[in-house]
Parts: structure tokens; sequence; C-alpha cells
């Protein structure tokens, strides 16, 4: 879902790709914001890139845009 948010995707965008409803987006989301203590779902994002979360981030983002 980070790699999703990565893309500057929304709620509905995600909730299209992965087939479930956008509350459940945003229902994980809110979990990921309350576990990360981020601020908001950029921030999220954020943290992500720092922790080297992001190669899978990263590889998601390269395959969609190719």
């Amino acid at each position: 879902m980070v790699s999703h948010l990565a893309e500057g995707m929304t709620s509905n965008e995600i909730a299209r790709e992965l087939k479930i409803s956008n509350h459940t987006v945003d229902w994980y989301i809110n979990g990921l914001q309350n576990k990360m203590k981020a601020r908001n779902r950029q921030h999220v994002v954020a943290i992500a890139f720092r922790r080297g979360l992001s190669r899978s981030c990263k590889q998601h983002v390269q395959r969609r845009r190719n």
C-alpha cells in the first residue's frame, strides 16, 4: 500500500487496483500512520523511504511507469 501512496494514488484508485473498498484502504493507511507515528500519508511514505522500506516501493513505481 505504501508503494501506491508513493505514486500519489488516492484511496479510491488504490481500492480499485486492489479490488477492495476505499474504506478498507483508509483503515489500513490509518493503521500505518499510527504504527509509524506519521502525521499524514506523505509522512508515511517519507518514513518508509528513510527506513529502507522503499526498495519494494521503488520497484513497484518503476514497474508501473514502464
